[in-house]
């Protein structure tokens, strides 16, 4: 993000797609592989923040733990820009980067250090907690949690994939060409990534706020139109700074609820005990997203000299991730949750 946003405002001097393609393909492996520890803590956590631990606030501990997630870069992004201004290039922001992580590890680790798996189980909608003891106690292992057939929700699970990947598609279209956005309206880049920013951070700490007392799927349904409406005005008025950057800040919001509400509604729809497997398949559409909307952005870019198309583009998928969250069953948050 420092080196999009230091460099955005001669991005329409490049052609974006082929530097989406280019440094999509030069990753090492090293860097895949953090890519993937962080993609594991990632869905720990909110293994965590969804259990019984957090019973009636697994919506606002969430969002809690989400916010710090989007806070990490502009925290660490000074220390990098730091490391890079001593001459030692990308080499020593990384061992910095690194150095910094393992300080931020040995407090968790001491915080966790008495927690364990079976915490974190916590039965499916509409099972009984007796049923899910003798599940418990008739399995191989008894400190394994109890699981369903992930078959019962095979429906439910496929149209939250499509609500995850329609509903991400524009906050990672901005993530890899928010700056480049404002730049081309001739705004500042840093505030296009500012914009988007603000909107993904007030996602998650405002959904995390409601969710536990209204329906998630309520939240996927609502913020996107939202977004929608932002982005159809970017692309009726494209010479607007203010109009581009509410468009940005828009694509973070709807980005940001996704973040928040998918987990909780996945831990509603099949319970703590069977949320890794659930939410590892639909968080799989967080990543296709993720390779597409940036390409396709950069190759509309590449085609039209704009981001006019693309910014259409998130219109349909915006409003696709509505309507996918309204065939959703409906959730409730539990009766009793404390608020």
């Amino acid at each position: 993000r420092v080196a999009s946003t230091q460099y955005s405002t001669r991005a329409t001097e490049y052609k974006s797609s082929t530097f989406a393609l280019t440094h999509a393909t030069t990753r090492s492996p090293t860097h895949l592989f953090i890519q993937g520890l962080g993609g594991a803590a990632y869905s720990l956590t909110l293994k965590i923040t969804n259990s019984p631990i957090f019973k009636g606030y697994n919506g606002l501990a969430t969002g809690i733990a989400l916010s710090f997630r989007a806070l990490g870069a502009p925290i660490v992004s000074p220390m990098v820009v730091a490391a890079l201004a001593t001459g030692g290039g990308a080499a020593v922001a990384l061992q910095s980067m690194a150095a910094f992580t393992f300080l931020c590890i040995i407090p968790v680790a001491a915080l966790m250090a008495n927690m364990r798996w079976g915490q974190l189980d916590l039965p499916a909608a509409g099972e009984s907690k007796a049923s899910k003891e003798v599940k418990v106690a008739s399995s191989a292992s008894p400190a394994s949690p109890a699981s369903q057939d992930l078959s019962h929700y095979k429906r439910e699970l496929r149209l939250l994939w499509l609500a995850t990947f329609f509903g991400t598609f524009p906050g990672l279209m901005a993530h890899g060409h928010a700056a480049a956005m404002m730049a081309s309206r001739g705004g500042a880049a840093a505030v296009g990534v500012s914009m988007m920013a603000m909107g993904s951070l007030l996602g998650r700490f405002g959904v995390g706020a409601v969710v536990d007392k209204l329906p998630a799927r309520s939240c996927l349904a609502v913020v996107p139109l939202f977004t929608a409406a932002c982005l159809t005005c970017a692309t009726l008025c494209s010479g607007s700074l203010a109009v581009g950057a509410t468009a940005l800040f828009g694509m973070g919001l709807t980005y940001g609820t996704n973040a928040v509400a998918t987990p909780v509604l996945v831990n509603r729809m099949v319970g703590s005990n069977n949320f890794s497997p659930a939410f590892g398949f639909v968080f799989s559409a967080w990543g296709v997203s993720g390779v597409l909307a940036p390409c396709i952005a950069g190759k509309l870019f590449d085609l039209m000299g704009g981001y006019t198309l693309s910014m259409a583009v998130a219109v349909g998928a915006a409003l696709a991730a509505s309507a996918a969250a309204v065939l959703l069953p409906p959730d409730a948050p539990p009766k009793g949750n404390g608020h």
